[in-house]
């Protein structure tokens, strides 16, 4: 055990080396801030240091292999000559084989799995602490743009701890705080993620990991979180057929109110629903061709908005087929149903596959979830 825990404590440290690459992408403020060729190359070297560390080979890792040798396949067949494209299609890729790289250096040691996993958490308590400090920060002295986000495009108050939405809700003005998240929704889905499935395996610290997420939700006025969290809530506490149809119909009540109140109003779903509507309006002017291999990675859709939903923007850009490749190597790497809702829920508001940040949290998650089986099963 003596050796163990040393073991941890080293592995500790490379997490603090392998994550730093990870805010650096979406869904981070930080991506505007570093050069792309820098992020891109580091991320680069961190992956193939990931994938190289376990020098074993399993069947897993051959249908990985052949199902990403098929994506970029398909990607190349609509991809268009312009050089932005060819690097933002290399990206995507590369995204994919960070969680396939995360898989096999979490395989070869259970030091790693626990090392990452009370990273995970550190992060977290520093997010939200921030979020915290940044809402206070702003209310008694105001905006202190420290690193440089502030811009035109860009409508957020920014503090040194973090960003905030302002929003107006009848005669109450709040301020929603996400650390350097560049949407509540896109922390929001984290913050449900951690009380559902991460928190239950870090064992004695669970409470703690709970409240402090449920803190983060709160601060972040997002109805993303709660309607996330109670779906995944919802389907960890399906025993039966009597209780899936009472889930389904508190989920229908629970609209019905949101409607009722004109809750949603003050969200930002009427622009969602616009997004939606412009990729069905897009599909449906698709060829076959189109809608099984995709229209290709950054196609101009001729919109002034783009797809704010995972699962639009992968059927849009590489088709029914390439949108179920990428589905069965999550499903290879994290063969849970929680964790695949979780997804689907997450790719309807934000961009997931694009993340490295989910694909540490799903990866990490369900590596040490089976450890945890594996040792329970062994005593």
């Amino acid at each position: 055990m003596h050796l163990l825990n040393i073991k941890i404590k080293t592995y500790y440290f490379q997490a603090a080396a392998l994550f730093l690459p990870i805010i650096t992408y979406t869904p981070f403020f930080f991506t505007q801030s570093v050069n792309p060729f820098i992020r891109i190359g580091y991320f680069s070297i961190i992956s193939l240091f990931l994938f190289f560390s376990w020098r074993r080979f399993s069947r897993q890792d051959l249908y990985i292999f052949g199902l990403l040798v098929l994506f970029i396949l398909l990607i190349g067949i609509t991809i268009s000559s312009d050089i932005e494209s060819i690097l933002s299609a290399g990206n995507y890729c590369l995204i994919i084989f960070f969680g396939w790289s995360l898989f096999r250096y979490l395989s070869a040691s259970k030091a790693r799995k626990l090392a990452l996993i009370s990273f995970y958490e550190t992060f977290f308590y520093i997010v939200v602490i921030f979020s915290f400090l940044s809402l206070i920060f702003l209310i008694v002295i105001g905006e202190y743009d420290l690193f440089g986000f502030k811009s035109e495009t860009y409508s957020q108050l920014v503090t040194p701890f973090g960003v905030h939405f302002k929003r107006v809700i009848g005669d109450l003005t709040v301020y929603r705080s996400f650390f350097y998240f560049v949407e509540a929704a896109h922390l929001a889905i984290f913050y449900a993620a951690n009380i559902i499935i991460v928190a239950p395996l870090l064992k004695d610290r669970k409470n703690k990991f709970v409240y402090l997420n449920v803190l983060g939700g709160i601060l972040s006025f997002s109805i993303t979180f709660y309607v996330v969290l109670f779906v995944l809530y919802a389907f960890k506490k399906i025993k039966s057929f009597f209780s899936l149809v009472i889930i389904f119909l508190s989920i229908v009540l629970i609209l019905i109110l949101m409607l009722s109140t004109d809750l949603l109003s003050y969200s930002s779903s009427d622009d969602r629903i616009e997004r939606f509507l412009i990729f069905f309006i897009l599909m449906d002017q698709a060829s076959l061709t189109q809608i099984l291999f995709g229209h290709g990675i950054l196609y101009d859709t001729g919109f002034d908005k783009a797809f704010n939903s995972g699962l639009s923007l992968s059927i849009f850009e590489t088709g029914v087929i390439g949108t179920i490749v990428q589905l069965l190597i999550l499903w290879i790497l994290c063969p849970s149903l929680i964790i695949f809702v979780f997804f689907m829920l997450s790719a309807l508001v934000v961009d997931p596959i694009h993340m490295p940040i989910f694909w540490f949290l799903i990866i990490v998650s369900y590596q040490v979830l089976e450890f945890q089986k594996k040792s329970v099963k062994t005593v």
